[in-house]
């Protein structure tokens, strides 16, 4: 049975100049395939990739990615609204 992770990471989007970052939830057996599929199909350049496998259910997940400054993008990909400089 796959398990349920949250893949932390930054991405730099050059429009912004800046490295943004993002959550994505991924149902798998083996995050880092999924990490690295991640970091090989992307053009912008990701870095800070870090995971958890949590405890917590979906929906409080998303409370708590919400009350963070994230906004839903994508089924299963966040992004935070506030940007860091670079």
């Amino acid at each position: 049975m796959a398990k349920r992770y949250n893949i932390y990471y930054r991405k730099y989007n050059m429009f912004a100049n800046a490295y943004i970052p993002y959550i994505k939830v991924v149902h798998s057996d083996d995050v880092y395939h999924e990490v690295g599929k991640l970091i090989c199909t992307s053009i912008e350049r990701i870095e800070g990739v870090r995971y958890t496998e949590p405890k917590s259910s979906q929906e409080q997940c998303e409370e708590l990615f919400a009350e963070c400054g994230y906004r839903k993008i994508a089924e299963d990909l966040w992004m935070q609204e506030k940007r860091e400089e670079v």
